[in-house]
């Protein structure tokens, strides 16, 4: 297969190219092409050096979602705080955000979450949301890389709120290619908000995560794969010597 993984940020790699999870795959034989910050490029390049094939390594810049459409993205971020915010972590996020050192970050938390609450009389906030970013097609950057590299899976290791995966997880989704995504780290699930745009597969890091995935984000069961923390995969061989 070829694969294409998005890993936009430093946590990504180490998990996925530090660990040597990835190496794996271009071990079995697969096609990689790595799509990554480009202040990481050198960093990246270092680090397969000695693969024995090495993979296409791509700047994710090119490809991330315009300021536009990261603007409109931060209001669907604070509503969905708002939407949980039955659960502690939100409620706290919340309280934070209005507390801001900086007043332009109060304000805009202010109107934000204030809208929001209006809206919630007539409307589910998330599904408003992802209602909404249903109708935007994805960016043409997006569309056209993966219209030159044809790959047969997008993989992305996600912060869920950041969203700098989501135009190339639309444009392969627009096109019949399956998305897999990774949740980074053990919280994300529970503190940062919704996904803007649903994977067809999560990977996760344990059966807490997999609950969490189900009641937090609604994914079937049959989507769910638990895989473990994939920076201490490196220690597997270790183990089975001992």
């Amino acid at each position: 297969m070829h694969v294409v993984a998005v890993l936009g940020h430093a946590v990504h790699l180490r998990n996925f190219i530090g660990s040597g999870c990835l190496a794996m795959l271009v071990d079995r034989g697969h096609e990689l092409t790595l799509v990554v910050p480009g202040d990481a490029l050198g960093q990246v390049a270092t680090e397969t050096a000695s693969w024995p094939t090495h993979p296409v390594v791509l700047p994710l810049e090119p490809v991330m979602p315009s300021r536009g459409r990261r603007m409109l993205r931060s209001w669907a971020h604070l509503a969905s705080f708002v939407h949980r915010r039955r659960f502690p972590t939100y409620a706290h996020k919340l309280r934070m955000g209005v507390r801001h050192p900086r007043w332009r970050t109060r304000m805009r938390y202010l109107v934000q979450t204030g809208v929001a609450r209006a809206m919630e009389a007539f409307v589910d906030l998330e599904e408003f949301w992802r209602a909404f970013e249903s109708q935007l097609p994805p960016e043409r950057p997006a569309v056209d890389l993966l219209a030159v590299l044809r790959p047969d899976v997008l993989f992305t290791a996600t912060s869920i709120h950041d969203g700098t995966e989501v135009e190339l997880v639309k444009a392969a989704q627009a096109i019949g290619v399956p998305v897999i995504a990774f949740a980074g780290s053990w919280d994300n699930l529970t503190s940062k908000g919704m996904f803007y745009v649903m994977p067809d597969h999560l990977l996760v890091w344990g059966e807490e995560n997999r609950e969490q995935a189900i009641t937090h984000h609604g994914f079937r069961p049959e989507q769910i794969t638990v895989t473990g923390a994939p920076h201490f995969d490196v220690y597997a061989t270790i183990g089975k010597g001992l």
